[in-house]
């Protein structure tokens, strides 16, 4: 028995269907594209900013604070003197000092001073004293004036010439002796100290706060 349909129609059948199923295939493949977004197009990970770093100056070494009006120069009888650390070189050697007060609240300031001693406590002779060059490292120059507490410290140095020129042997002190600037009416403090220092100009700082180095 033959079928209803024509050879014709059911040629225009499988053209439609085959249209069809090519219409459904481009829409997926279409849905596929707009379904994946170029990665250019995602957004950056966000990066956390750090806070900003607070800076804060170091804080200065701690000085005693400016005397008052009227406070009283340091003087001799209140004062002691101690070797503290030295240095040398090519003929010089430079000797820092300690100054500590054990009396009132006083001040000092300048250039005090110094000189070696012999076994019978008198001044050994020729010796002069002159300042330091103002530009003789950080000993040199004016620092000002230096408030002490009781118990407080100051330092000054002393420059001394370690080699004599004329080849002979240099004279034995017993001691350094030190006289507060304007203090000349006390007797000198006094730092026993073994030594032969030879003739020449000793050239003496000013006096500088406790935190002074080389």
């Amino acid at each position: 028995m033959r079928s209803g349909r024509s050879p014709l129609t059911l040629a225009a059948t499988a053209v439609l269907a085959g249209l069809a199923l090519s219409a459904c295939g481009g829409g997926g493949e279409e849905r596929s594209a707009q379904g994946s977004p170029e990665r250019s197009e995602q957004a950056a990970p966000s990066v956390p900013v750090p806070h900003e770093i607070e800076t804060r100056p170091t804080p200065a070494a701690s000085t005693a604070p400016p005397a008052p009006a009227g406070t009283p120069a340091c003087k001799n009888p209140q004062l002691a003197l101690a070797a503290a650390g030295g240095q040398g070189g090519a003929g010089t050697h430079i000797q820092r000092l300690e100054i500590t007060n054990s009396g009132a609240l006083c001040t000092l300031q300048g250039r005090p001073e110094v000189y070696p001693y012999d076994a019978e406590g008198a001044r050994v002779k020729g010796f002069e004293t002159a300042s330091v060059p103002a530009d003789f490292g950080t000993i040199g120059g004016k620092p000002g004036k230096v408030t002490l507490e009781k118990g407080g410290k100051a330092v000054l140095y002393v420059v001394i010439n370690a080699n004599d020129a004329d080849g002979k042997s240099c004279p034995d002190a017993a001691g350094l002796a030190f006289q507060a600037p304007g203090d000349a009416g006390n007797a000198p403090v006094r730092l026993a100290k073994a030594w032969s220092p030879c003739p020449g100009p000793i050239q003496v700082s000013d006096i500088h706060p406790p935190t002074s180095v080389f």
